[in-house]
């Protein structure tokens, strides 16, 4: 302890004693001194304009009261605080002077010092844990930061402003600590740029990446680049700036070579450093020899920064100096004043190796043109359309290099896929992956981040000239129509924007709604498209921004407020009318109110089910929209699900091991209609507990923060995998049991395949099929190839050897015949192939079982017990149907003589039918049958149509006629029939006209169609 004797001051009377002052030591309170000075603790804080809570500095003088007596040697020193105490000490410091409201720099004087003394705790604590601990075994910090920093958040329990104090300190030391872990130490010859390169920001949070932009070794690192950028300017004098295309062309390489392979983040920083170095090559006149090599260059730079609200200040600057320069302008801009500009240099820039699609640049030049020169800033505008129609080019090519890097994965899942399991389908997917070997898998890495970019660069660019700043949007008045017509409405485009979405739903994060409405266009993109637009916003969008709700956090609610009634004008997005999305809002909304007043507590203390009434009826609400089993039915009860199980799992102190939490979150899912009876979604909470399935979800006793990431993660990939099923309960229970997201993808995915990823949020890198839209390319193979192909693929996933030997037959044809022809599962496909290998093992045995099952009305899981009444009556069944002869042209007739050879021939087959399809034997089916075969009778003769007529005429039962029109119909003539019959006498007419309303009746046409044919019958 140290005493110092204090000085005169110089304004005070010499008859004044001098006080006594103590500096204050690293473990002092205003507490610990004032025992030690025998004084009350109230005095200490009066004599120095403090409280008794206020946090000492090290070193902060402090005057002592006049009745302070100094300590005798014998005096016991005070104890040293505990890192806990003098965190405790500095967050009722701060909270004290919050409330006495002290002036604002001794607040922040006493923030630093909380958030100081948490940074000291835990980082003390983390060291402790994690010393002598190999560096593999270590437990991440991040993770031991959470624990450590629940513990003071616990010995602070129920005050809720020191609760919101703790949390933004621990979190702010979080982000410094995440920071300089990002940092590397250098040792050795380094070039600033080569440091920058060292820092992966890849993934990191906006936060962690604005710590890492700030801190002064980075600084440095960023200020030393632009200094070496600059140097072939060295000496350059400024009026030979104009035409030094050497200088400017190694300057503007320089730039490029240091920003390359930076993160966006950190190459804008380094270009926003450069700044006065591009303002020296913007000079350049592009008409000198090379002239326009820089430029392109720098363009290339500009189109790497990203999107970022940085990036767009440093691109704008760069065009304002290239605006001032008039034959700059001019030279990128030739040949685009009237038309979209396909062959100006900046268009051609756009489009190529220097521009990736990227019109940032282009805009931002037309903007500072607008005033001064408005002919140029609407050749800007076009050249930026026309970059972006040439710039589909590439995506085509990256799509064409797709397809052919996948044409034989694509055939062997395309055909053998739908006959195998998801578990299987995903082992025997990662068995071919392993087996192509690192090149392969890394050119197939490239080739779809190539599409991804492509697509992400197209909408971004339709999206930015479709929301030009007033005044610049009237340059071009058909700019909008162009867009949608040459580029959205492309099927390029749309192709790659389907393959994106399922690649990178993240690419919605944050503002996507513009980038959704550019893929939508004017309305004629297919409706494929709009549905995944729908499902990548709400799971790359709406879902992260409410996964963090907490109904005992003001802030968390107000943030998911927001993004609930950010839905409102999204109705286009979501392919739903106004009122429809206002009401489902409406009813989030009531939703979230309901969470704040109804503790999701009570589910978990013993309470039952029923304290959660209000929750339910909201949920309930929800899943009974008008459009309830769509695209947009389904993405709201999504949403639903994730505001009150993320509301639960927040508001519950328990990690996802608690049964109460599951039985809750069961309730939720029920409550919802989430398919299968919840089922789906409580094995998808179950999976959060698992370890290499999904992915690494990490420690089970994780605190709730960790478990409302996990929840939120899981949500995310169920709702991922449902909405690629035609509705919510088409996706299979056991999709969700075991393999985790990634198998389960591959149950539900449609028909052009090729191979995807479904990184994201979900935190698998696993390689599964994708519906991408992208065709497959056939490999040129023999069908005896093909046969060997799937049988390995299928024998690798798991599939027993003698089975796939089966289904592989004929290179997958009888399987696809049987399998499409009759909707079977892949269970029921395998329990056919298992009982009637016969069925497989001719060609054409497949295509006869399947016209005859068809024509009896059989399928699906009734199949096998069909073919195992028809083996019964007659073993070589088979070659009995494929004998009977089809001639192709009496369709109808053949399928009638099918059913009446099974009636009349095979008993057990007849049993079955009557049990399984009991309409066959009905007087009406005889009667379309027999339709059917008269209608085909008159076919080929010259006089058909009135022979058509006669029929009518002579057979008056409704269902006759009806049938008549239905097989007309079907056959594509109808039309030509009426207009035919509408001429002639003899009662054909009417004949006609009494069918067509009987068909109307009958359900065949529509009251529409009837009318238009009764019309032209007169």
């Amino acid at each position: 302890m140290r005493i110092d004797g204090g000085d005169v001051a110089s304004n005070y009377q010499l008859t004044q004693p001098a006080s006594q002052t103590y500096t204050a030591q690293a473990h002092d309170t205003v507490t610990s001194i004032a025992q030690a000075y025998k004084v009350e603790p109230e005095e200490l804080a009066r004599a120095n304009g403090i409280s008794i809570n206020t946090g000492l500095q090290q070193n902060q003088v402090l005057t002592l009261p006049a009745n302070a007596t100094q300590p005798s040697k014998d005096d016991a020193a005070p104890m040293p605080q505990t890192s806990a105490q003098k965190t405790d000490a500095a967050i009722a410091a701060y909270e004290a002077a919050v409330k006495q409201g002290a002036p604002a720099a001794d607040i922040a004087q006493a923030k630093a010092a909380m958030d100081r003394a948490i940074g000291d705790e835990i980082g003390g604590q983390v060291a402790n844990r994690n010393a002598g601990v190999p560096g593999e075994f270590q437990t991440p910090a991040d993770q031991l930061i959470k624990e450590f920093g629940q513990n003071i958040q616990q010995r602070h329990q129920g005050d809720a402003t020191a609760q919101s104090d703790i949390s933004a300190s621990i979190h702010s030391y979080q982000v410094t600590t995440k920071a300089n872990a990002l940092i590397p130490d250098f040792s050795g010859d380094w070039s600033a740029a080569d440091k920058l390169k060292r820092i992966d920001l890849q993934g990191q949070p906006p936060e962690v990446v604005e710590a890492v932009l700030a801190d002064p070794r980075v600084q440095g690192w960023i200020n030393d680049a632009a200094t070496d950028i600059e140097k072939p300017y060295n000496g350059a004098k400024a009026e030979n700036y104009d035409f030094d295309p050497s200088t400017a062309t190694q300057a503007a390489a320089n730039l490029a070579s240091a920003t390359d392979g930076l993160a966006p983040e950190l190459a804008t920083a380094v270009t926003q450093a450069s700044l006065p170095t591009i303002q020296k090559i913007a000079q350049l006149q592009p008409n000198t020899q090379d002239g326009l090599v820089p430029f392109q260059t720098v363009h290339g730079v500009l189109s790497s920064l990203g999107d970022s609200p940085q990036a767009k200040v440093v691109i704008d600057q760069v065009a304002g100096y290239y605006a001032s320069n008039r034959g700059a302008v001019n030279d990128l801009t030739a040949d685009a004043e009237e038309h979209a500009g396909v062959k100006s240099v900046l268009a051609d820039t756009i489009s190529g190796e220097f521009g990736n699609g990227n019109v940032s640049f282009a805009i931002a030049l037309a903007e500072h043109l607008q005033t001064t020169n408005p002919a140029a800033a609407k050749a800007a505008l076009n050249a930026a359309e026309g970059g972006l129609e040439q710039f589909l080019g590439k995506t085509q090519q990256d799509i064409n290099s797709y397809k052919e890097i996948t044409k034989e994965l694509g055939w062997v899942v395309n055909n053998a896929g739908p006959a195998m399991t998801p578990d299987e389908l995903q082992k025997a997917t990662e068995s071919y992956v392993k087996s192509k070997g690192p090149q392969w898998q890394q050119q197939l890495d490239t080739a779809r981040n190539n599409i991804v970019a492509d697509a992400h660069a197209l909408a971004s660019g339709v999206a930015q000239l479709k929301h030009l700043q007033a005044g610049l949007d009237n340059q071009v008045p058909d700019l909008n129509q162009r867009l949608d017509k040459n580029i959205v409405g492309s099927d390029t485009a749309q192709k790659a924007f389907q393959f994106a979405l399922k690649q990178d739903p993240g690419m919605f994060a944050g503002g996507g709604a513009d980038l959704a409405d550019a893929m939508i266009g004017d309305g004629q993109t297919s409706k494929g498209l709009i549905e995944d637009v729908t499902k990548a916003y709400v799971a790359g969008h709406v879902l992260p921004q409410i996964s963090n709700l907490n109904p005992n956090d003001p802030a968390s609610v107000s943030s998911a407020r927001q993004a609930i009634n950010d839905l409102r004008n999204k109705a286009r997005i979501f392919g739903i009318s106004q009122s429809d999305m206002d009401q489902q809002v409406d009813k989030l909304n009531t939703l979230l109110d309901d969470l704040k007043t109804e503790s999701l507590e009570d589910a978990i203390q013993g309470k039952g089910v029923n304290a959660l009434g209000a929750v339910k009826n909201d949920l309930s609400a929800i899943a009974k929209s008008p459009f309830d089993t769509g695209v947009a039915g389904f993405a709201f009860r999504a949403i639903a699900f994730d505001l009150s199980g993320t509301a639960l799992t927040n508001s519950a102190q328990q990690t996802s091991q608690s049964g109460q939490v599951k039985d809750a979150l069961y309730t939720l899912a029920l409550a919802v209609n989430t398919g299968q009876d919840g089922i789906a979604f409580l094995n998808t909470v179950n999976l959060l507990d698992s370890s290499g399935k999904v992915g690494q979800w990490g420690d089970t006793n994780s605190i709730p923060g960790d478990l409302t990431a996990k929840f939120a993660n899981a949500l995310y990939g169920t709702y991922y995998l449902m909405d690629l099923a035609d509705n919510w309960g088409n996706v299979p229970k056991a999709s969700f049991d075991g393999v985790g997201i990634a198998g389960a993808g591959a149950s539900v995915f449609g028909e052009e395949l090729g191979l995807g990823s479904l990184a994201g949020p979900v935190g698998t890198s696993l390689l599964i099929v994708a519906t991408v839209g992208l065709g497959v390319v056939d490999a040129v193979q023999t069908k005896d190839q093909h046969t060997a192909a799937a049988k390995q693929f299928m024998t690798s996933g798991g599939v027993n050897a003698d089975l796939a030997k089966i289904l592989s037959s004929d290179a997958m044809q009888e399987s696809a015949s049987l399998q499409n022809g009759l909707q079977l599962s892949s269970t029921d496909l395998r329990a056919l192939a298992q009982a009637h290998p016969e069925l497989f093992q001719s060609p054409g045995a497949a295509k006869a079982f399947v016209d005859v099952a068809q024509a009896c009305g059989i399928q699906g899981s009734s199949t096998q017990g069909f073919a195992d009444a028809l083996s019964k009556d007659d073993p070589n069944y088979i070659q009995t149907f494929m004998s009977q002869s089809n001639d192709g042209m009496h369709p109808l007739s053949h399928k009638a003589d099918l059913v009446n050879n099974v009636i009349q021939g095979c008993p057990n087959a007849k049993a079955y039918l009557q049990a399984h399809n009991p309409d066959l034997f009905s007087a009406d089916a005889n009667t379309r049958r027999k339709a059917d075969r008269d209608l085909e009778s008159t076919l080929g003769f010259s006089n058909q149509d009135q022979l058509i007529g006669n029929l009518l005429k002579g057979n008056s039962n409704t269902v006759y006629q009806a049938e008549i029109i239905h097989a007309l119909l079907q056959r594509g003539s109808l039309d030509q029939w009426v207009g035919a019959i509408s001429q002639d006498i003899n009662g054909w007419p009417q004949a006609a006209k009494v069918a067509i309303e009987n068909a109307q009746s009958a359900g065949v046409l529509s009251a529409s169609d009837a009318n238009k044919y009764l019309a032209q019958l007169g």
